[in-house]
């Protein structure tokens, strides 16, 4: 029993030592103005999906959450696809608004090299309690 404990000591010993070790930066870079990434051709915004169903497999969110407890409605799934599209009109209008330029899919060519696509999940929408959320607002 006494070994166990003397090598534990050991361990915690190295542990801590191994923290305390420095490290050295070899290489530097600054950022400067002309270090600037290029800008996109186009941003195509796709609409906000609603349901696991719209989400394709090979989304990187897939099989990263659980499906609710109980089904959709139909009622739900058309308020989440409405509400999905509203959400990507407005990235398009505010992405406009800086000065880049956006469309959502399907309202032009197909995407290009150097073309940068926005997507996206409703992953749960919980309407809740309409007084926290009043409390929460302000």
């Amino acid at each position: 029993m006494k070994a166990f404990g003397l090598a534990a000591t050991w361990m915690l010993l190295v542990a801590v030592l191994a923290g305390c070790a420095s490290s050295e930066i070899t290489q530097r870079r600054s950022y400067s103005a002309q270090d600037r990434l290029p800008r996109p051709g186009r941003i195509i915004v796709y609409d906000i999906r609603a349901t696991a169903t719209d989400i394709p497999a090979s989304a990187a969110i897939t099989g990263h959450y659980s499906l609710p407890e109980t089904p959709q409605t139909a009622q739900e799934i058309k308020v989440g696809r409405q509400l999905g599209a509203q959400v990507a009109q407005g990235l398009v209008r505010k992405i406009l608004d800086m000065g880049m330029p956006a469309q959502r899919a399907g309202s032009g060519p197909p995407a290009q090299l150097g073309d940068v696509l926005i997507t996206g999940q409703f992953i749960t929408i919980k309407e809740g309690d309409r007084a926290n959320r009043v409390i929460i607002g302000f």
